[in-house]
């Protein structure tokens, strides 16, 4: 087990809960480049539906969603996690 300070609290760390820790890989790479691909994807079709449909924009501009405005934001999270996963490197705890 070990302790260490964070944000002025002791923590209490054993091995088993640390998570596993990776490094630049091609894996990670590769799966950034594809949440990339999918959050292209979600914003164009959400482009797309606003040219097609007035109400759509009104909605939005109201803080109304729809589903493809749903879906940027779903793949805007699993791209901020794909990043996070390619930024961790060896030796740093989360």
């Amino acid at each position: 087990m070990s302790t260490k300070q964070l944000h002025g609290r002791t923590h209490t760390e054993s091995p088993e809960s640390r998570k596993v820790e990776t490094m630049i890989t091609h894996q990670t790479v590769a799966r950034v480049r594809e949440e990339i691909d999918r959050y292209r994807r979600a914003d164009k079709a959400l482009q797309d539906r606003m040219a097609s449909d007035n109400s759509v924009r009104q909605s939005l501009q109201i803080g109304c969603g729809c589903i493809e405005s749903a879906a940027l934001k779903r793949a805007s999270l699993d791209l901020s996690r794909a990043l996070t996963q390619l930024r961790m490197t060896p030796g740093r705890s989360r």
